[in-house]
């Protein structure tokens, strides 16, 4: 974040070190043209530069690069691209851009509907700790989506995310535990004891 004069200087400064070939500076003038800010907004020339960027592997870029299409901002809406660019930036460790290709995959967004690869692309996420990654696997196992419904392991999920302070897995920790016994409750919560161990 920069202050009001400063942004139409940075702006400045980034295309000279993007034009060098600069990864970071490309990025960041991406999302100054996304913005709007020290530039005029333009959609087209932020997708040219997080184009740039990505393909020197800045995941960031590839990740806004997604959005942009996923969300229509600027640009037509375009699924089929979003998911294609969130796949690239989850190859590139990008953990948002795995959720979200998850979601994509959950829904049906840009593709087939794909309830295991969501929930493979999910718990790749989560073994790396993330907590929505967590709570989507927990809504899975609560809906019954691609798996049988089971309160058990929607609990543990939940409480897993809920563990970090994550507000909805919160709320659907409690709704689910709603529905259950205090037995099957402890056993969650044991599950979700020893599956802590295995995932940070």
């Amino acid at each position: 974040t920069f202050h009001t004069g400063d942004v139409s200087i940075a702006a400045n400064l980034y295309k000279s070190l993007a034009v060098q070939g600069e990864p970071l500076a490309q990025f960041r003038l991406g999302v100054l043209y996304e913005e709007g800010k020290g530039t005029k907004k333009d959609s087209r020339e932020a997708i040219r530069w997080y184009l740039v960027a990505s393909a020197q592997g800045f995941s960031d870029a590839t990740y806004n690069l997604a959005r942009l299409y996923h969300d229509g901002r600027g640009i037509p809406q375009n699924h089929v691209r979003a998911r294609r660019w969130y796949g690239v930036a989850a190859k590139q460790g990008d953990m948002k851009a795995l959720v979200n290709l998850g979601v994509m995959n959950a829904v049906g967004e840009g593709g087939p509907r794909d309830y295991r690869k969501a929930r493979e692309l999910f718990a790749v996420a989560a073994q790396r700790g993330d907590d929505t990654a967590k709570n989507n696997i927990g809504a899975m196992y609560f809906k019954g989506l691609g798996v049988p419904r089971d309160l058990l392991r929607a609990h543990m999920w939940f409480n897993l995310a809920a563990a970090h302070g994550d507000s909805e897995a919160v709320r659907n920790r409690d709704r689910v535990a709603r529905l259950m016994t205090g037995k099957q409750i402890l056993r969650a919560q044991e599950m979700a004891s020893k599956k802590q161990m295995h995932v940070q």
